[in-house]
């Protein structure tokens, strides 16, 4: 999970009892900043010992813009740094689909993505999607764990 900090609430796991308490807990966690960086490079962490035959994937959701997140010293924006980190992960072998929730259009600037900044992110091996309706949002996650391979078919939960 971030906002201004990242953490993992839960390492990988096959224990559902696990996952659900560590989803039931991201509320109380919720606080401003969109440090996309620090995601990338958490999750980036959370797969650095997966091994074959298993892939190294990660889904990355985000509600909307970069914000908080460091220039480069060397000059550059945020959306640098956090291409950086996405580099990064991308060249430790890990395949980002990125997901944006909310709205490239959106009226207010919390419900706005960037739909270039999510597909760089993914980059050329990765995908990209978005919508800004949390049953479409469902619907994401059980198609993308069914091209994952984390199921068999679109319908996990």
């Amino acid at each position: 999970a971030f906002n201004q900090q990242a953490w993992l609430l839960q390492p990988l796991t096959e224990d559902r009892a696990a996952l659900d308490r560590a989803l039931a807990a991201l509320p109380g966690l919720m606080a401003e900043g969109t440090r996309l960086d620090l995601g990338l490079q958490a999750g980036a962490a959370a797969l650095a010992e997966v091994e074959a035959p298993r892939v190294k994937a990660m889904v990355f959701l985000t509600d909307g813009l970069p914000n908080r997140v460091p220039t480069p010293v060397a000059g550059g924006t945020q959306e640098d740094t956090v291409l950086a980190a996405a580099a990064a992960a991308r060249a430790a072998g890990i395949l980002i689909q990125a997901v944006g929730y909310g709205r490239e259009d959106a009226p207010e600037l919390v419900d706005r993505i960037l739909p270039w900044l999510l597909r760089a992110i993914a980059g050329p091996g990765g995908g990209y999607r978005e919508t800004d309706d949390a049953g479409q949002l469902a619907e994401t996650f059980r198609v993308l764990a069914a091209e994952l391979g984390c199921v068999r078919q679109p319908a996990w939960p």
